[in-house]
């Protein structure tokens, strides 16, 4: 069986990312792949470019940082403005028709890159997007059926919810979850297909204890096999 060599890029506020970057790496290392996590953004993308990695996985929080003043404690360790070269190690690899796979808060990233959201299928609109506080939520599957998530159970599970993202057309429904004082449903799992490359985004998994549900670890596995067009398991 080919061993797929997987680039997990982490790192960022208000998350605690040392748990929860090893955590994704045994999820996915669950399915066969070698997981590598990188807090370094730039130089695991120069290492993408170079073609040390099949698949790019991205579960950080890295942006600008300048949309509030509560940031600033933060900005030297965490701010960040995305180099032409790592750019374009992103843009070439998605033009290659290699699957992208994003985890919890990977639409706030790059909000100075505006292709970003394009490319990952999804963006996050300051002023408008939004989550409200950590907290049980239940998950269920979307009604339209897809390889993801079709099958997977109910579940429920404590997290973030984001609400009000830009979804590219061509970004499908996986699963949706809602708190208990929410009167409606929020799709928090998307899958896509656009100029030959695949595309998914898992958005629950803010820690570790998240990332540990079965249920979310079954359709994390089959968004990541699916992008990379490896069969996807039950």
């Amino acid at each position: 069986m080919t061993v797929i060599r997987n680039l997990i890029l982490v790192g960022g506020v208000y998350h605690p990312f040392e748990e929860t970057g090893p955590a994704l790496a045994g999820i996915l290392n669950g399915i066969g792949w070698y997981s590598e996590v990188s807090f370094d953004i730039e130089a695991g993308l120069e290492a993408l470019s170079k073609g040390a990695f099949d698949q790019l996985t991205f579960t950080a929080l890295r942006w600008t940082m300048t949309q509030n003043e509560k940031y600033a404690p933060f900005r030297e360790q965490w701010a960040l403005l995305l180099s032409d070269g790592g750019k374009a190690a992103i843009r070439n690899y998605i033009a290659a028709g290699k699957g992208l796979l994003g985890i919890h808060a990977a639409p706030i990233s790059f909000d100075d890159w505006l292709q970003w959201g394009d490319l990952l299928g999804l963006s996050w609109q300051w002023g408008t997007s939004y989550h409200p506080p950590h907290a049980p939520a239940s998950v269920r599957m979307s009604p339209a059926k897809h390889p993801v998530s079709d099958g997977v159970p109910a579940f429920e599970v404590s997290d973030e919810i984001y609400s009000d993202l830009v979804v590219r057309p061509w970004m499908k429904p996986l699963f949706e979850a809602r708190h208990a004082d929410m009167t409606e449903w929020r799709t928090v799992g998307f899958a896509g297909e656009k100029d030959g490359a695949r595309r998914a985004w898992c958005g629950l998994g803010h820690d570790a204890a998240s990332l540990a549900n079965p249920a979310y670890q079954k359709l994390i596995r089959r968004a990541a096999q699916w992008v990379s067009r490896a069969p996807v398991t039950a």
